[in-house]
């Protein structure tokens, strides 16, 4: 299992002008506490085979999340400021009483709209909790994204049972009711 000092040495020797200090090095592995060492070090190895200069934090963080496959630190951000956006144009029409002149809300994925809803993006606010909002709204949409890996993970292993069944030549693994999954 790769460490966090795996991914440094490889960005060390894949950039032997780069001066990475001890120092340098506590900081990064502080920002990236919250990453998995081994996405670190995938990341660390695919930047080194991509880039002819090191990364930033920002940049290595983006591709270990991405890796990852869950709400990364930089759509975080874009999607709150959804909510914002959305909040301000609900506000703007709020006494718009014909529904043909109102502008639709625009929501970027169907998990940003969900986790929205979840913290009543159009119901007012009060301004001391925002920062407790905003937090409750970063869980659900990591949750709800999380979940969806989830599933997508599991479609695809029921897709894939009905080969596994034939190499198999036994009975069905997944139960079948009229030849269709059940």
């Amino acid at each position: 299992m790769p460490t966090l000092a795996d991914a440094f040495r490889v960005l060390a020797h894949a950039y032997p002008r780069w001066n990475l200090t001890p120092d340098a090095i506590r900081t990064w592995a502080a920002l990236m506490h919250d990453i998995e060492p081994d996405l670190v070090h995938a990341a660390a190895i695919q930047f080194a085979t991509e880039s002819e200069f090191p990364p930033s934090v920002a940049e290595l963080r983006k591709r270990a999340l991405a890796a990852r496959g869950g709400a990364d630190a930089q759509a975080i951000p874009e999607a709150w400021s959804e909510v914002l956006r959305n909040r301000d144009l609900a506000s703007r029409q709020r006494y718009e009483s014909r529904p043909d002149k109102r502008a639709p809300y625009a929501w970027s994925n169907e998990a940003v709209r969900i986790a929205a809803e979840a913290i009543g993006w159009n119901r007012e606010w009060d301004s001391e909790v925002i920062g407790t909002t905003r937090a409750q709204f970063e869980r659900y949409l990591r949750e709800l994204v999380s979940k969806g890996d989830v599933i997508a993970r599991a479609h695809d292993a029921l897709e894939f049972a009905p080969q596994v069944e034939a190499l198999m030549g036994a009975r069905p693994l997944l139960p079948r009711v009229n030849g269709e999954l059940a």
